[in-house]
């Protein structure tokens, strides 16, 4: 019955992914991003000409985000059976990957709130407009704490064979160093750094993109090779308590 838990948690965060994926690029439009630079006015006339596509988006990726959040127990499992009695780093990916997909739950918040009243001060929109976007993409810290916890519990794997191939650490290494440029997005308005830029959003979306599938994939191929009683549920974690 575990290892069915395990495929029903897999098939959720996937469901998860694909509408989050169709909500923001199908249904909200908002890829390729607009620029920082727009005109306001240039900005108002999108959300009124897509008000019905934007809303739909939102309420789909913010569906599409809640199917993904046991995804990240779902790899603390996996990097608990890598690392064994210890498991720090799983515990570290558990909190850092929960903090890092409210910058993917929050900004369909911020964008319905935008969408919700297009009579008031376009500049009032403008701004919810912008914290949107700067909330999806600037606070990438969390996600670089997450990908070089799962980089390492898959370097210090000892398992024979290895429950995920080391290559796959390595990949979570150069996602880490690739979503750096997106936390430099407030000084820039134009350019590469800009949050429609090549190195802060097409480079960081394209290796997060296919660093999702690549994980998917091997957690599938993992979950299939589990004995049934392999555990879901993370019991063994325990948190450092300061007791002085």
């Amino acid at each position: 019955m575990s290892k069915q838990n395990h495929f029903l948690v897999f098939w959720g965060a996937v469901f998860g992914c694909i509408v989050t994926f169709i909500g923001f690029i199908v249904f909200a439009r908002f890829v390729p991003p607009s620029s920082p630079n727009s005109l306001m006015a240039d900005v108002i006339s999108f959300y009124q000409s897509n008000l019905f596509g934007i809303r739909s988006g939102m309420v789909l990726m913010l569906l599409g985000v809640s199917f993904m959040l046991p995804l990240v127990s779902l790899i603390s499992s996996h990097m608990h059976r890598m690392e064994g009695a210890n498991p720090i780093l799983a515990s570290t990916q558990l909190i850092s990957g929960t903090v890092a997909l409210l910058a993917l739950f929050i900004p369909p918040i911020i964008w319905s709130i935008a969408a919700f009243r297009l009579d008031r001060d376009p500049q009032i929109t403008m701004m919810l407009h912008d914290a949107g976007w700067i909330f999806l993409v600037f606070p990438v810290a969390p996600a670089i704490v997450q990908n070089l916890s799962i980089g390492l519990a898959i370097l210090s794997d000892g398992g024979s064979p290895p429950i995920f191939p080391r290559w796959v650490g390595f990949l979570n290494f150069w996602v880490a160093f690739l979503f750096i440029p997106s936390g430099l997005i407030i000084y820039f308005k134009t350019g590469a750094f800009a949050w429609n830029g090549i190195l802060a959003f097409w480079v960081p979306f394209g290796a997060f993109t296919i660093w999702l599938i690549i994980l998917l994939l091997f957690m599938y191929k993992s979950i299939k090779a589990m004995p049934d009683n392999t555990p879901l549920i993370l019991t063994n974690i325990k948190f450092p308590i300061n007791k002085d």
